[in-house]
């Protein structure tokens, strides 16, 4: 993968390919190991659950963002790059068009394909992971 297919798959809206997805936990689970030696605190993958979630990559005005699903506490978490330097209320109103559609329809899916799987997409939590410093394309 060249620098420019890397930049079209981070800002521009091409597809987001599994190659470029492993190379960006690979880079960010080497960057926390090198952190946590320097004595910062880790990081990015302590706030995502371990099991019981549903990750998707969202294409959110150009920028790649993701929305995890935990299943288990019902919490929704939206990560955005581009805006890490925002409050979570700025972040919330941004996604939010995008969450109640992709909300609604991943509950359409799951209650035509996993019938007995009794989880109610009412009164989930919003989480906008916010990180000062780091925002910004």
């Amino acid at each position: 993968m060249n620098e420019e297919e890397k930049a079209n798959q981070q800002v521009l809206g091409h597809d987001l390919e599994w190659n470029f997805m492993d190379a960006a936990l690979r880079m960010l689970t080497v960057s926390e190991f090198q952190n946590s030696q320097a004595g910062f605190k880790s990081r990015w993958r302590h706030f995502l659950p371990s099991f019981w979630a549903i990750i998707a990559p969202v294409l959110v005005e150009w920028n790649w963002c993701c929305y995890v699903w935990d299943f288990q506490d019902k919490n929704l978490t939206v990560l955005d790059p581009t805006r890490m330097d925002s409050s979570p209320a700025e972040i919330a109103e941004a996604h939010n068009a995008s969450i109640l559609s992709l909300h609604d329809a991943l509950f359409d899916c799951k209650n035509t394909f996993f019938r007995g799987w009794n989880v109610s997409r009412e009164d989930w939590s919003l989480k906008c992971k916010v990180f000062p410093g780091f925002g910004g394309p």
